[in-house]
């Protein structure tokens, strides 16, 4: 468990070795922890961990456009990468989702919520952050965007119900990889039961890969 910019840490634990590569605080506002696991004598894991921005879509942008540049440039960049966390930010792969409950009217609710998930005209979602992560990061989203009753496969809020920001179902939670190691997932999405509900303010998320 790494210390970041605030009281909100992050961590990793692994049955495999782990090499912490990287500590980023600079650009983030919370912190990013790029670690390197050994997954056999051949194969390596390449984890960048992070929680984005919680007030500004423009901000995680950069903060995106951070983790971009930090996988092109490393050594390692061809390696297995995956990017995850609470990223505080919606997907445009939920858009059709997020129309249909008419999301934008209960983000403009409060001043808070239009600024942390609305453009500057609070007219639209600010899907730029993670448009960031996909197009330019060529990353893609391993993570369920419906659940298997074709409903969002939302992470917030959880039975704990705490979080003012948490206004209705959002996935603010994610697993990216990229090419390596996208086509050896088997299963990725948010678990939700009794159990994790009342576990954190968010729902976990699983993924299985070979």
């Amino acid at each position: 468990m790494e210390d970041t910019n605030t009281d909100f840490r992050i961590g990793i634990s692994s049955i495999y070795p782990i090499t912490i590569i990287q500590k980023q605080k600079h650009s983030f506002w919370h912190g990013a922890l790029i670690v390197r696991l050994q997954l056999s004598s051949t194969r390596h894991l390449n984890i960048l961990l992070t929680h984005l921005n919680p007030f500004h879509a423009t901000a995680r942008k950069k903060e995106c456009e951070q983790i971009v540049a930090t996988i092109q440039s490393s050594p390692h960049s061809n390696e297995e990468w995956l990017v995850m966390g609470d990223l505080n930010s919606l997907s445009r792969l939920d858009e059709s989702s997020y129309n249909a409950s008419n999301i934008v009217t209960t983000l403009t609710q409060t001043d808070k919520l239009s600024q942390k998930f609305l453009t500057e005209d609070h007219t639209a979602v600010d899907y730029a952050p993670l448009d960031t992560l996909m197009i330019d990061g060529e990353l893609r989203d391993l993570s369920s965007s419906r659940n298997q009753l074709g409903h969002l496969d939302y992470s917030v809020p959880t039975l704990l119900d705490v979080d003012d920001m948490h206004a209705t179902h959002m996935r603010l939670d994610y697993v990216f990889g990229n090419e390596s190691i996208a086509n050896k997932v088997s299963r990725c999405g948010v678990l939700r039961n009794e159990e994790t509900g009342i576990l954190s303010d968010h729902y976990p998320v699983i993924l299985d890969f070979e």
